[in-house]
């Protein structure tokens, strides 16, 4: 039986897999962005390391999860302020013991995020989820940490959407 860390988080308690978490992050290559071709995921992954909080890098930390390799990847929109809104997400290999589910379903199959806001550019939610996961969903129970951030456009101007 593996021992399991609790690690709190705002409003959130977490039981987590640490050692099995790191392990299945050193085992991943890469992010999703480092993958794509399109300029939107070459502007993401080269601001990736201004990305995250403080306070979001001490709880990746804790979590497991090496924050330059995201499960997931996609720009949302330009913004009006000039700004890039984008969509993320990662897995930890544990359980959402408190807190709420940032998954609203709706209609139709789909669902909703409701995230919670860290700074005026970034926002955070935790659901059970495992979608394009490198983890084994069939071995490990996952957490799916979606975030949204608002980024400045900083490889070449040329490329930058409208």
């Amino acid at each position: 039986m593996v021992a399991l860390e609790k690690v709190t988080f705002i409003d959130w308690e977490f039981n987590v897999d640490k050692t099995a978490t790191l392990i299945g992050y050193q085992h991943a290559k890469a992010g999703s962005a480092n993958y794509c071709t399109c300029t939107m995921c070459e502007n993401f992954a080269t601001y990736r390391h201004d990305i995250y909080p403080d306070v979001i890098k001490k709880l990746f930390e804790d979590l497991g999860i090496d924050y330059e390799k995201e499960a997931e990847t996609y720009h949302i929109m330009k913004l009006d302020n000039g700004l890039h809104y984008y969509g993320a997400w990662f897995h930890f290999i544990g359980q959402i013991v408190k807190g709420k589910a940032a998954k609203i379903s709706t209609a139709n199959n789909s669902y909703n995020l409701d995230l919670f806001n860290i700074t005026d550019y970034f926002n955070i939610g935790f659901h059970r989820d495992y979608s394009l996961s490198f983890f084994d969903k069939e071995k490990y129970e996952l957490v799916q940490v979606e975030f949204t951030v608002s980024i400045p456009w900083i490889i070449d101007k040329a490329k930058e959407p409208v």
